[in-house]
């Protein structure tokens, strides 16, 4: 059968639709790119501005270190050389906060179908308390870096454990109980927009590689994901640091042989 030029095109768009998108990895940073002493800040890794932190003032409980194994409470998600991780505290007396806000460079916000973000987090027991304390990250549309509470300015999607839950649980339109009971081995965290306003939610038990869940939902708000906050809200217990780690992001492309010469 002789295939027409219309034909042939529209063969090949289709192949184009159907192909699977290969990602690149457009910014990368860990625990194991800082050097200056105890503490993570500037911009090291590539790909992201660099990190803003807002901390309650005053009684000094609350605030950033890097960790290192040394804090017996950080298990599996170091990076290498070295075991290190981004440590946060939030304990003492009155309610005690810390948020890096951690912006990516223009032209890496997630906007489109398969663009993904990794993150690793691991928090110890948070106490139950009223208002509740919690743990997480939120991703963002801009940057909002301005005080504390700014974490939920554009948030489009949270991931949080709150004291007293039974499980972790993501926000977006509508909240997605992970069915993950609270755990201090670490979690690595795969958020994957499946189109502009919907997500994809991989997390995997540091402890063991294995894959605890793969959860869908729609997100919250409009616009591309431009940031992300790591928040710790008075955990308060002594070995409750949240810890974190790992933040990677990857951009979608079709792959080479359907790219326009």
């Amino acid at each position: 059968m002789r295939l027409t030029m219309l034909t042939l095109c529209g063969s090949l768009l289709l192949l184009a639709s159907s192909a699977p998108a290969a990602l690149d990895l457009v910014a990368s940073d860990d625990a194991s790119n800082y050097t200056n002493g105890t503490e993570w800040s500037g911009n090291m890794g590539f790909g992201f501005q660099g990190w803003v932190f807002r901390e309650s003032s005053g009684a000094g409980y609350a605030g950033h270190w890097l960790a290192t194994t040394a804090a017996t409470d950080l298990n599996h998600i170091w990076s290498l050389p070295e075991y290190k991780a981004w440590g946060t505290y939030a304990n003492g007396d009155g309610w005690q906060d810390v948020v890096a806000y951690r912006a990516m460079s223009p032209g890496n916000s997630l906007a489109e179908a398969f663009d993904t973000l990794h993150v690793s987090i691991e928090n110890g027991p948070i106490q139950v308390n009223d208002p509740p304390r919690r743990a997480g990250f939120t991703l963002r549309n801009g940057n909002a870096d301005g005080s504390i509470g700014a974490y939920q300015t554009g948030a489009r999607l949270e991931f949080r454990f709150i004291g007293g839950a039974s499980n972790y649980e993501i926000v977006g339109s509508t909240t997605n109980d992970t069915g993950i009971g609270w755990r201090d081995s670490g979690l690595h965290i795969e958020v994957a927009m499946t189109d502009t306003n919907r997500y994809r939610c991989r997390i995997i038990d540091a402890a063991t590689g294995s894959l605890l869940t793969n959860l869908v939902g729609m997100l919250k708000g409009t616009g591309s994901i431009d940031s992300i906050a790591l928040f710790n809200q008075d955990t308060e217990d002594s070995e409750g640091h949240v810890y974190f780690n790992n933040l990677r992001v990857y951009k979608h492309r079709l792959p080479t042989m359907f790219l326009a010469k």
